[in-house]
């Protein structure tokens, strides 16, 4: 935890705060699920991010939760997995939310290298969305290529962390088929190859006006 604490620059204790689901909330949309909030109950929005542990990585991820005006803080957007409270870090360094797409902060909490490379696919697809620009609530403008790629990067960030959950490593045989090993094939020099990939597409985005995609975000 305090190597995620430190990666974040926060000087703040995570605190666990109870959710309670308001019948207008929507998964993965806790900004304006806050800003409803607020013009009904009154209240406060409070910024932060919102910490969970996976076998692979500690995360966190840009989250807000609400005050209460007695002060009592809420989080009332629902999580996939139906859990009953979020352990939430409240934000110190004056970030608040504007309609960005902001990347989660990740901690390998393993000794396998292959972690160190699921991370930087999945810096990689964010820095893809961040191609595009917020139309509404639930939708981002963005070229319809660029989402096919990402869309492709996500099915390969499944199949790597499949790979990585089955004990593999850098000698492996990759998980495409190829029958190389993955240090010869898919963990090839991953940092170059995704640093021209999202070069190319901001190279494109250039020359090519912008399509629209529905993405919740």
């Amino acid at each position: 935890m305090n190597r995620l604490l430190e990666k974040i620059g926060s000087k703040n204790v995570p605190q666990y705060v109870p959710i309670k689901v308001e019948n207008y909330s929507t998964i993965n949309n806790c900004f304006y699920n806050l800003i409803d909030k607020v013009s009904i109950d009154k209240g406060k929005i409070i910024y932060g991010w919102k910490i969970h542990q996976t076998k692979l990585l500690l995360e966190a991820e840009r989250h807000a939760v609400w005050k209460s005006p007695s002060g009592e803080l809420v989080d009332i957007t629902p999580d996939e997995e139906y859990s009953d409270k979020t352990l939430f870090l409240e934000e110190d360094n004056g970030w608040t939310y504007e309609g960005q797409y902001s990347d989660n902060i990740r901690i390998n909490i393993t000794d396998n290298p292959l972690v160190d490379d699921f991370i930087l696919l999945c810096e990689s697809i964010t820095k893809l969305w961040q191609t595009g620009k917020r139309k509404s609530k639930v939708e981002i403008e963005i070229l319809e290529p660029v989402v096919n790629l990402i869309h492709l990067l996500e099915n390969d960030k499944i199949d790597r962390e499949l790979f990585i959950l089955s004990n593999s490593n850098r000698e492996s045989n990759c998980y495409c088929g190829s029958l190389l090993k993955y240090k010869d094939c898919h963990g090839q020099d991953l940092k170059r190859l995704y640093a021209e990939m999202i070069s190319k597409v901001e190279e494109m985005i250039k020359k090519i006006p912008a399509a629209n995609t529905p993405y919740t975000a």
